[in-house]
């Protein structure tokens, strides 16, 4: 079976477009001997595999996109345990997406409480801080690369939303006082009804995430807006985007790398 026919027997794969199918090389690598094949030079389909297996064969890297075909509880990306010493006061979390559908870009979650979520809708971007949520306008599924960043501190309750560089809303007042709990679970692609799990295909997300980084500081504006004139611009302090390849618990969902966003 050549490479072409391989990758059209990719669940989802109709969705990329005539570009991407011309960058799209499908190897189906055999983990368990540790070959170095798919460290060839050029594009990359990798198919879904541990954290641990995956990356003795991949070093780290930035150059790289989560694909979920479909809207599944099945595909998802876990962390544990942020690297904190203090619950989180302030925050600030960045990703580029690609999708034509409402879904999780990700979910943070302790032991009950949905304290941050990430998640787009046709119309409508929110941001979830301990079950209550912020929303702002923005009709972007298009299946086109698009930046998004969230922003909030607990001092005064201010938080904000940017798409593509610009401020899509804000305000103040939004869980004044309220921390955020330094140990937990952290899913992309999915929202967490409970912990590490309770997911739905409902919340599920469908299309490709690149680049999530997140801070324990509140970025500028100006900030935000140089992130989202690159793909591969910005370094979280809590969590970069390499550590979503190198460090994550279990991948379940396809990767991409070189990365597709552009």
């Amino acid at each position: 079976m050549t490479w072409r026919a391989r990758l059209r027997t990719v669940k989802g794969f109709s969705k990329f477009t005539r570009l991407e199918m011309t960058k799209v090389v499908y190897l189906q690598t055999m983990m368990e001997e540790k070959t170095s094949t798919s460290l060839i030079i050029g594009w990359l389909f990798i198919g879904i595999f541990s954290g641990s297996a995956f990356t003795e064969v991949l070093p780290p890297t930035t150059d790289f996109d989560y694909y979920f075909p479909k809207k599944s509880p099945e595909y998802a990306v876990f962390l544990h345990d942020l690297p904190l010493e203090q619950d989180l006061t302030v925050f600030t979390a960045c990703a580029w997406i690609k999708t034509n559908d409402r879904g999780t870009i990700f979910s943070y979650t302790a032991v009950q409480d949905d304290d941050i979520i990430m998640y787009v809708t046709p119309n409508v971007v929110y941001l979830w801080i301990l079950s209550e949520k912020r929303g702002a306008l923005a009709k972007i599924l298009d299946y086109q690369w698009h930046h998004y960043c969230v922003s909030w501190q607990s001092s005064d309750g201010h938080w904000k939303i940017f798409v593509d560089g610009g401020y899509a809303n804000h305000g103040t007042g939004f869980k004044t006082g309220k921390t955020i709990p330094k140990t937990g679970s952290l899913v992309i692609g999915q929202d967490q009804d409970s912990y590490a799990g309770g997911f739905t295909a409902s919340d599920a997300f469908r299309g490709f995430i690149h680049n999530l980084n997140i801070w324990d500081t509140k970025l500028s504006n100006e900030e935000i807006n140089e992130l989202s004139k690159s793909c591969s611009a910005g370094e979280g302090n809590v969590y970069k985007w390499s550590d979503f390849l190198n460090e994550a618990y279990n991948i379940k969902a396809y990767v991409t790398m070189p990365s597709f966003c552009t």
